[in-house]
């Protein structure tokens, strides 16, 4: 639970601003009040809290002036300003001393609440790479200052050391390992144990590592575990050893992991390039599966033609439901890119990038705005079976939600729709008794009814009654033309034969004799308008 303090001289808003503030649900304690500048400075002394909540104007000190003390003092809570003075030098001199924001008053109740749970996720991230700092610390080989662990690290996220430290000694070439564990989306299902896993892991790697020149181990980012090693010859491919030292160690736990190793470079100005190199090759378990060491590789992403009938046929399964269709779909798709001969990470990628976008769209287009995936997913999977399971998963939730988003009102209103239509169809329902009937507006009906049947509602009713009409003069063909039209709900036949031959080609009388000739000879009568 983070500490707070509030150095505030009214009364009233200091009491405003205790009632505005979640102090439970950001996991926050209010552990003292000051209303002028001297207090607040001896109570944040006392209880060095986290946060400061301070107006600017106070009595005694004011909040610049005890925020310039407590600097020098050493203390470095979050300040948030509260002030009713829209001043840019105040704000100014306020983020030269170190403020976190800068609130006017009257103080919001969201507004606050924001920049506190901001402040506390700042808080707690400064707390956990101060945490990750002493853990590296203890993690250093006998002998290696830890100013050139930082330079590795400089090296390694890009940051240029060229002209610093030119006097420190280090290794003649370095090369770097990335590995990560295998399955694991799945494994990650139980956070609290894949962390005590990966903690295990780092010991045992560090473990290997003292017995090196140089070498460090960390987690960079999630299931990425880097190590940086220092070697003294180029000669012998030392960190692949290495690397299958470490994989057999871990292979004796629960768990296995693939490794991606770098090239060795001739300076620790090249622990990018060798990084990059390692990660390239690891992300390769998508192709030739995982527990295993890989070396950087050799072919070239090149040029493909995205099968887009795949994918269209696909997202029409996910669509439709067609849960058959969605597995051939995905073995299609895949196929068309693996039957092209030698193939890559970044290939592989593309190609799932886009059809997972084309589901998401069709996904929108029912008003589903959720993550399916994450960007790195595909890093997390080894061999293209596990690619393909995966791709299929995720659809199949897509159609899952797909078909939950089809059951909206306006959906099932167009299913009402079709059904009193299949009832009534004889009557004269107009479309504005129809929009009653099924509690919509008729504009709106009119435009869902053409999306979902690809007919207006007017040129529905006459295939309707037309489609009936074929089935009298099928089933019963000694019905007269005058009869049917009743039947079908026209009163008007010489209306009916006009409608009939422009939907069929043939007049109702036409029609009548060809399903004669071919059914029975029973004699019908005729009405010839």
């Amino acid at each position: 639970m983070l500490k707070v303090i509030i150095a505030e001289d009214e009364q009233w808003i200091r009491k405003s601003i205790v009632k505005c503030v979640e102090w439970e649900r950001l996991d926050l304690e209010l552990v003292a009040e000051a209303s002028d500048g001297n207090k607040a400075l001896e109570r944040v002394r006392c209880l060095n809290p986290d946060i400061i909540l301070i107006d600017i104007h106070m009595p005694g000190f004011n909040g610049l002036q005890l925020m310039e003390h407590w600097a020098a003092e050493g203390f470095k809570p979050k300040f948030i300003i509260i002030s009713g003075y829209n001043n840019f030098e105040y704000a100014q001199k306020a983020i030269s001393f170190g403020a976190f924001a800068y609130l006017l008053k009257p103080i919001k109740r969201e507004e606050v609440n924001e920049t506190l749970a901001k402040a506390c996720q700042v808080i707690h991230m400064e707390r956990e790479m101060r945490t990750n700092l002493e853990q590296v610390k203890k993690q250093l080989n006998v002998g290696i200052p830890l100013i050139k662990e930082r330079i590795m690290f400089d090296y390694l996220s890009g940051r240029d050391n060229s002209t610093s430290h030119q006097d420190i000694a280090y290794s003649p070439y370095y090369a770097v390992l990335v590995l990560g564990f295998d399955n694991y989306l799945k494994i990650n299902v139980n956070r609290e144990n894949i962390k005590q896993d990966i903690k295990g892991t780092l010991a045992i790697i560090e473990a290997i590592l003292m017995k090196c020149d140089e070498g460090i181990v960390f987690e960079r980012e999630e299931n990425r575990i880097v190590v940086i090693l220092g070697l003294k010859s180029d000669r012998e491919p030392i960190h692949l050893a290495l690397a299958k030292r470490i994989l057999s160690e871990i292979r004796s736990t629960a768990y296995s992991v693939t490794i991606g190793a770098g090239n060795i470079h001739s300076h620790v100005s090249q622990i990018k390039q060798s990084y990059n190199e390692a990660l390239k090759a690891y992300r390769e378990k998508l192709i030739i599966g995982g527990d295993k060491i890989i070396t950087p590789l050799t072919v070239a992403s090149g040029q493909f033609a995205v099968p887009e009938d795949h994918i269209k046929s696909t997202c029409m399964a996910v669509e439709l439901s067609d849960i058959k269709g969605i597995r051939l779909g995905v073995q299609v798709v895949l196929s068309s890119i693996v039957n092209l001969g030698p193939i890559c990470y970044d290939t592989v990628a593309k190609l799932v990038s886009r059809l997972l976008d084309a589901t998401v769209e069709l996904a929108l287009r029912y008003g589903i705005q959720e993550k399916f995936y994450e960007e790195r997913d595909l890093e997390y999977l080894e061999g293209i079976d596990s690619l393909t399971d995966y791709l299929i998963s995720i659809l199949i939730t897509i159609t899952g939600k797909i078909s939950s988003a089809k059951e909206n009102k306006g959906l099932k209103a167009i299913s009402a729709a079709l059904e009193f239509i299949q009832s009534h169809y004889t009557k004269d329902i107009s479309l504005e008794m129809l929009a009653s009937h099924v509690s919509l507006n008729p504009n709106y009906l009119s435009e869902m009814f053409k999306k979902e049947t690809g007919s207006n509602y007017t040129d529905y009713v006459v295939s309707l009654r037309i489609k009936k009409a074929q089935a009298l003069m099928q089933e019963n063909p000694w019905l007269s033309i005058n009869k049917i039209a009743e039947l079908v709900g026209y009163g008007n036949t010489r209306y009916f034969s006009t409608l009939f031959h422009k939907k069929t080609g043939y007049r109702p009388s036409e029609f009548k004799q060809l399903v004669s000739n071919s059914t029975t000879n029973v004699a019908e009568e005729e009405f010839d308008e």
